[in-house]
This record gives C-alpha cells, sequence and structure tokens, in this order.
C-alpha cells in the first residue's frame, strides 16, 4: 500500500476532532450549527475521504 501515511493521518485526525466536537457541546455548551458542527463535519469527511482512499488503495493491490 504505497502513501499511506497521509490517509492514516486525515484518519487518526478525524478521530481525534470527533471527541473533540463532543466536548465542546457538552462543556462549552456551542450551538448545534456553531464550532461543534463544524468540527464534526470536518472530522466526519477525514474518516470518509480515509476510507475511500484506503479501500482504492486495497483494490488497486489486488
Amino acid at each position: 500500500m504505497r502513501n499511506s501515511a497521509p490517509v492514516k493521518l486525515a484518519a487518526i485526525i478525524g478521530l481525534i476532532l470527533l471527541p473533540a466536537s463532543f466536548f465542546i457541546k457538552h462543556y462549552w455548551h456551542a450551538e448545534p450549527d456553531g464550532a461543534d458542527g463544524l468540527i464534526k463535519g470536518a472530522a466526519i469527511g477525514l474518516l470518509l475521504v480515509s476510507l475511500i482512499k484506503l479501500a482504492k488503495y486495497r483494490n488497486k493491490a489486488t
């Protein structure tokens, strides 16, 4: 699996941002469409991109 380091980094950042969004929502009482939604959207986007890239790499390997 070539060039998978950026994909793994994106997945790690996404996994870090998801709990951060819940922390912001519960402890800072952020609005649902405020910082919480922005961070959660970025985290989910990074996770989806990394999953799609990993699937493409696995298909190329077979």
